[in-house]
């Protein structure tokens, strides 16, 4: 490699500067995680071998096939820092809450956006494309902006003010907001677990009445199909709570990198988008309710290692 340029055997000779898709694409792979991923890339048929992208959701992903370079945590927090649209949308600003802000009934990401030219707003995606699916969910950008920074500065104030006593009660805080969280997921694992089992034996008894010839092949096929497409989305959903339930339990567990994180920020005096990456999961912004003065409006804040902090605004 001379002067930034790597030369192989065959004479070719290539940059070796790194531009930032390249540095992209290594933050996103999680092959540094110790996975492999598969099925990223498709044909579009058997006719036309161009290949397309497939949806991440639609990845084959194996898990812990080689020794990580990197944490889970470490990695997803990158995500969302890497989440950001550098370039200003139609308000004309960014959206440093890209990823956080989600609607509470259809649970979708809230769209940022200043209808009629007005102050910019968040306001349920789902409404926005229909509004008998859901309900506005509007709250102001600079309002949100408000609460959150308010919240953490409120933290950060008790903190100090209270010392260990705030150290004490965010543990106990915490292990009893998520508890009840685990015990959510608990109850729906155990029957969605009970609907496997009984899938497996219905499969059985069906299998045994084909054979018996009390139900002809055509039928036997066409119900065990349903009962087994309905046990593997039980299962992908079991896979799914049981990694909730783990990552749960995982933030009931770290009160303190909590304090350690929130600390970082005692001094600051505007909201920007490394705190919010660093110390919140979510934000759910609830459907206000009155009007004028009785207007009222609850916005529930998901620390990444704390139970919520519900926020009512007029």
């Amino acid at each position: 490699m001379k002067n930034g340029t790597l030369e192989t055997s065959t004479g070719s000779r290539f940059p070796t500067d790194w531009v930032g898709k390249n540095v992209k694409m290594i933050l996103e792979n999680q092959v540094y995680l110790g996975h492999m991923v598969s099925h990223k890339t498709q044909t579009k048929s058997f006719k036309n071998r161009k290949l397309v992208a497939v949806p991440k959701e639609d990845w084959i992903v194996v898990k812990n096939t080689h020794e990580a370079i990197i944490d889970e945590e470490t990695f997803e927090l990158v995500q969302k820092f890497i989440s950001v649209k550098k370039r200003p949308n139609k308000t004309g600003r960014p959206n440093m809450f890209v990823g956080l802000v989600k609607c509470p009934d259809c649970g979708r990401n809230m769209a940022f956006s200043n209808p009629n030219g007005r102050e910019p707003r968040f306001r349920c995606r789902t409404y926005a494309r229909n509004s008998n699916l859901c309900t506005t969910h509007s709250i102001s950008y600079d309002a949100l902006v408000k609460i959150v920074m308010d919240d953490i500065q409120k933290h950060i104030k008790n903190m100090e003010t209270l010392g260990d006593q705030f150290i004490e009660e965010m543990r106990v805080l915490s292990e009893s907001g998520d508890g009840k969280k685990i015990k959510q997921f608990k109850q729906e694992l155990e029957l969605a677990e009970k609907r496997i089992a009984e899938i497996d034996s219905i499969i059985m008894k069906l299998f045994e009445q084909n054979v018996a010839g009390k139900i002809s092949d055509g039928r036997f096929e066409k119900m065990s199909v349903t009962y087994e497409n309905e046990q593997r989305e039980l299962e992908e959903r079991r896979k799914e709570l049981k990694e909730k339930i783990e990552a749960e339990d995982y933030k009931t567990k770290n009160t303190n990198q909590f304090l350690e994180t929130i600390r970082k920020y005692e001094n600051v005096t505007e909201l920007n988008r490394s705190m919010l990456v660093e110390l919140i999961d979510s934000i759910y912004v609830y459907q206000a309710e009155g009007t004028g003065k009785e207007r009222t409006q609850k916005v529930e804040i998901n620390y990444r290692f704390l139970c919520e902090s519900q926020c009512g605004i007029a």
